[in-house]
Order: C-alpha cells, then structure tokens, then sequence
C-alpha cells in the first residue's frame, strides 16, 4: 500500500515553515517551534523527535501514518492525483510548495478527498490481495471500535515477545461498495545510512513501518487483505486474526476464489464495454501432479503478441501432451484498454488464492470479468 521511502529528516525539510506543517502541528498539539517561510535549522530533527516523544503511544502512532500517506501522495502523480480529484472545489494557494506541503494541505482541508486518493492510489497493480469468500450483506456498525479491535489484534500478531508491544495505527473508512481498513504497524528497527545537507554520510537508526489493509465487500461477501506476510501458515494466520477482528467471525474452509485451469485451453474471453480491445494470456506457470514428481512448466510471452500466443506455445512444446493433469498455479492477462487518445495495458496476476487486484473502480471490474469469463468461482462475482 505503501510504495514510497519515508525519511524523516528529508520530509521534515520540504515541509518545516510551510503553512499547512504549523497547522497541523498546531491542530495535533505537537510542541514543535517553527517560523514560517524557514527552513530546517541543524537541530530540526532532533527537536521533532523529542516533540513526538511527548505523546502518547497511540497519538505518536496516529501521526506517523498521517505523514506516511501524506509522504505517498507526494510526488507528480500523487499530487496530479490529488488536484483532479478536487473538482471545482477550491485548490491550494500558490503560496504551499508542491509536494508533501500540498498533499498535507488537503488532508487538513480536504480530508475526503485525500483519503479517497490515498486508497486508490495505494491500490497498486504490483500490491497481492488474498482474496476469500465469506458472509453477505453485514452492515459493520461502528467501524471505529471495528478499528480498535484491528488495532488489538495487529499488535499481538507482530508483537515480539520481551521487545515490547508495537505501535499501531488503524483507520476505517467507505470506499465506493467496501468498507475499507488500513493499518501501520511499527517494525524492527533498522539503520540506513544518508547524506546529509552538507554531504557528509551518517546512519541513521529508523523504524520501519509495516502495512496491512483490509477491504469486504457486503454486496457479494468477498474480502480482500494485503499484508507483508508471503505466503504460508503465517499469513493464514493473520487473514483470520484479520477478519475475526474486523467481521466477528474466521474466514471459513472454502475452495479457492480463482479457477485457473480454463486458461490452459482455448481462452476467448469477450469484452465486457467498447473500451476493452483485447484480452489475453500474457504469462502462465503449470505444474503436474505430485506423484509424477515432475517439476513445473512457465511460459511467458511479449506485450507485442499476439492473442493465442501462449496457445500456440502450448502446443509447440508440448504437442503430445495431455493437459488434464496439469494445473495451472500461476498466470498474467494483459487486458488492453482505451484510454483518451491511446491504450494502456493493463496486467492482472492471478494466483489460486490471490490476485493484485485491489479495492479500486478498475480492480472490481476486472474481478467481475474474471467471474464472467469463468476463472472466478460463483461467490467472487
């Protein structure tokens, strides 16, 4: 969700003295001295270091994620993002520096906005969502006690034992059909080493921050979680403790949520509007059985081919071959759009349990696409 490095110190210095970092300071009662119109003076960090340390633990969590999203929607796109999404409303005076002053802006005066871009523009194509089915149609009453208990749970699972409890932020917010719950948990900490100003190297001792977010659907009852975790018991484990805390109940024993073996026949999937020009299998990884001991198969094409490519390939090598044993664990479409004047493409990666599909306009299309073209089972459309 959270793509874009956060530094303090380099943030610290686009922002210090502008207009939108006083109010939030003053809004948050952080104790941080600054004059507007100066900059970072040598002691800056230090000194908002020793203003953090004087909240609480749940206060100290709070801003460290506001000033992560806002760090997000810093840069070109982030901002470009931001700017359009605010209509006729009115925009920032020339007077706020692009970057993290005008991202942080909006999240003081136009919190709607920002949050709605935020969770679009965190929903990346390279992010992996579990995706399971469970029940339809709750309501989720109080969402922020729904938080609360998110919260609880994040802490216990990333707690390390003797080290301590780790801080932890939770937010929930609606976001079109889906309630939507995002989360910063503080990691390890860890050294990097930067320059400084005046060019020389220091390290610098950092805490990470790690993300999860949690999406569920009432109209069809999926939800959907990215975490850190890779796969394995681990992060099965924290996709119950997950929506047991935020659903009231584990996610039950079920198939999995995407049927992949259609594609390694004749795949001719139709287009769902005008604007889709083509759909096709990219890439796709096939194993055989286990007792075959026989090892797994990946084939993968360029943007520049044709619609059967992988067809064809197919057959090519594997031309005596008999394709009911074989199942296919991984595979890509590159789905190319219309989009103003040109195409974009788009490419979804699918595994049995998984996708990169998020919780955007453009990923509960495509979801509903894969229903229709067969590759989702019925509770996913």
């Amino acid at each position: 969700m959270l793509q874009r490095p956060f530094l303090p110190e380099p943030f610290l210095s686009r922002v210090y003295g502008t207009v939108p970092f006083l109010d939030y300071c003053r809004v948050q009662g952080i104790p941080y001295g600054q004059d507007l119109g100066s900059h970072l003076p040598a002691a800056g960090l230090e000194r908002w270091t020793s203003a953090l340390a004087e909240m609480s633990r749940e206060q100290h969590a709070r801003v460290e994620l506001d000033l992560a999203k806002v760090n997000e929607l810093a840069g070109p796109e982030g901002n470009a993002h931001l700017l359009q999404a605010s209509g006729s409303e009115p925009l920032p005076p020339d007077t706020v520096p692009g970057g993290e002053a005008v991202a942080l802006w909006f999240l003081l005066q136009r919190p709607d906005v920002f949050h709605d871009v935020f969770l679009r523009h965190g929903s990346r194509e390279g992010a992996c969502w579990r995706t399971v089915h469970v029940r339809k149609g709750l309501g989720l009453r109080h969402p922020d006690a729904r938080a609360r208990a998110l919260g609880n749970e994040l802490r216990a699972f990333f707690g390390r034992g003797g080290a301590g409890i780790p801080c932890c932020a939770v937010e929930a917010h609606r976001l079109a059909g889906a309630f939507y719950f995002t989360a910063q948990v503080s990691d390890r900490p860890q050294f990097y080493q930067v320059f400084t100003d005046e060019g020389r190297v220091e390290t610098q001792r950092l805490r990470r921050a790690l993300s999860v977010a949690f999406a569920y659907y009432p109209a069809c009852g999926t939800a959907l979680l990215e975490s850190p975790m890779p796969p394995g018991e681990r992060a099965e484990d924290l996709l119950r403790r997950v929506t047991m805390a935020v659903l009231g109940f584990a996610p039950p024993a079920q198939e999995s949520p995407y049927h992949l073996d259609p594609l390694k026949e004749q795949f001719r999937p139709l287009p769902d509007s005008d604007d889709m020009e083509s759909v096709r299998v990219k890439s796709i990884h096939l194993r055989y059985p286990a007792r075959t001991g026989r090892r797994r198969l990946e084939f993968a094409t360029l943007s520049s081919d044709g619609p059967f490519a992988i067809e064809q390939m197919l057959r090519a090598h594997l031309p005596d071959e008999d394709f009911t044993d074989l199942r296919v664990t991984y595979a890509e479409l590159q789905i190319r759009l219309r989009d103003g004047g040109g195409t974009r493409d788009h490419v979804v990666r699918l595994w049995p349990d998984r996708s990169n599909l998020g919780p955007t306009p453009l990923g509960d299309r495509f979801r509903t696409c894969l229903g229709r073209w067969g590759l989702a089972h019925a509770r996913q459309q």
